[in-house]
């Protein structure tokens, strides 16, 4: 009866999970976050999808190189954790290469504004990290985490197709009817 049913055995497979729902995504880079868990590698697809550039060179980051050794590494705390409430989130990670700067430096020393811009920080959100004050940083880290999630939600919305039905195509149905 359920043999060759592709249809039928892929509707049997969406109503096991429930009803579809559109996750909350609003707030993901205040969220603490691994970049081992299914959440965290959708996170670095969307911070990837905007071709983020070395903050010293300016080269694409090729993934590939960055992902060599793991992912160990990979995104940089830019500033010390317990410094603001969003010291621990995705808004203050740099996914950048490791090198013989503090990332924290690389984001304030650096002066090509379109890899900057590739990493999701604005020239206000660098003078705020300049400055170095604990509200300066806080301010520093909200506005990144404003970008990121923008980010984020979009890159999710445009592959997720929430609005797509999951019925089958009219031919699998017509199909179906002929068989019995």
């Amino acid at each position: 009866m359920w043999a060759n049913d592709e249809h039928g055995s892929v509707k049997r497979l969406l109503d096991r999970t429930g009803d579809p729902r559109k996750p909350a995504l609003g707030t993901i880079a205040r969220d603490e976050v691994s970049i081992a868990s299914a959440r965290g590698k959708v996170i670095l697809c969307a911070l990837f999808s905007h071709a983020p550039r070395n903050l010293l060179n300016g080269d694409k980051i090729v993934p590939d190189e960055l992902f060599g050794d793991g992912t160990h590494e990979v995104m940089l705390r830019i500033v010390r954790p317990r410094v603001s409430e969003l010291g621990s989130m995705i808004g203050n990670r740099l996914l950048h290469p490791s090198v013989d700067v503090a990332p924290s430096r690389l984001v304030r020393e650096c002066n090509d504004e379109g890899a900057l811009a590739s990493h999701g920080i604005d020239r206000a959100s660098q003078r705020a990290l300049r400055q170095g004050g604990q509200s300066d940083v806080e301010t520093f880290l909200k506005r990144r985490a404003e970008v990121l999630e923008e980010w984020i939600v979009q890159f999710v919305d445009a592959r997720a197709e929430w609005e797509r039905p999951d019925t089958p195509p009219v031919k699998a149905l017509v199909q179906r009817k002929k068989a019995s």
